[in-house]
């Protein structure tokens, strides 16, 4: 069991090589706050079964800043990312569960608050590797925060979701699932796969959303929770939107739980 606190304007910890946090099955912590500045080539977060860590980046000026490959929970292991408070995380290739059929990790990034930033100069793989799935893995991106890349690719079963922005050069493709809360804004094109699984929960105020900034190509299941009431006969709630349009595409599957006397559909527009 190990623990590494930077904290504070000036304090700094340099790795000249790579960073393994209980790279080797025992359970590790990395806490960078107040202004406190950790850098490293290639980093790995709870590899080999047992491996359990959590990084976590918060506040203003705080970064981690990875000159290599970033693995949150590789080879079976356990690996978490917290960057909150205006924090700021960057790395080339982000994988979260970094496994294959053999190998089955569990990783989860969570990037909560305005300002707080997950930036990847190359691409991004959520539940996998660069070429097929193998892990359990979780983006949240949440209160306005941002993550980054040039791709993002959610195997199954990852799952994206949360309230804030996710940029995405050359689009994002769904395999796994892909889960709203409130408004999800995505900048760049989105694919479902018809594996993929997109959530939406609606209230009489509300529905849970993705907005699309480019086109979205439909595909995969649509699940809809409509709860609470009373509904006003003849509201519209908007599940998703794209303004480069929809290409003619729907989801292959629907299905919607509501309410006793509530009787609710699906339709599209271009």
């Amino acid at each position: 069991t190990g623990s590494v606190n930077v904290s504070g304007v000036g304090s700094a910890w340099t790795n000249l090589g790579a960073l393994a946090v209980s790279g080797a099955g025992g359970a590790g912590t990395l806490l960078i706050t107040g202004g406190g500045v950790v850098s490293n080539s290639n980093a790995v977060l709870g590899s080999i079964s047992g491996g359990n860590s959590t990084v976590t980046v918060d506040g203003p000026g705080s970064t981690w800043t990875n000159n290599g490959d970033l693995f949150v929970g590789a080879l079976e292991g356990i690996g978490m990312v917290v960057i909150t408070g205006s924090g700021a995380v960057s790395n080339i290739n982000g994988f979260i569960a970094f496994g294959d059929e053999m190998h089955q990790p569990t990783g989860s990034v969570d990037v909560d608050s305005a300002a707080s930033i997950w930036t990847n100069s190359g691409n991004l793989y959520d539940g996998g590797s660069e070429s097929a799935a193998g892990g359990n893995g979780t983006l949240h991106v949440n209160g306005g925060g941002t993550v980054s890349a040039d791709r993002v690719t959610v195997w199954s079963p990852g799952t994206i979701g949360g309230n804030g922005i996710i940029q995405a050069v050359n689009g994002i493709t769904v395999e796994g699932t892909l889960a709203p809360e409130e408004t999800l804004s995505i900048s760049g094109n989105l694919a479902l796969t018809s594996d993929a699984i997109t959530l939406s929960t609606v209230t009489p105020d509300a529905a849970d959303n993705a907005n699309v900034d480019g086109t979205a190509t439909l595909d995969g299941q649509l699940q809809v929770a409509v709860t609470g009431g009373p509904y006003t006969v003849g509201a519209q709630y908007t599940l998703l939107q794209a303004s480069g349009g929809l290409n003619g595409t729907t989801f292959a599957n629907v299905s919607i739980t509501a309410p006793p006397g509530v009787k609710s559909q699906v339709t599209y527009d271009a």
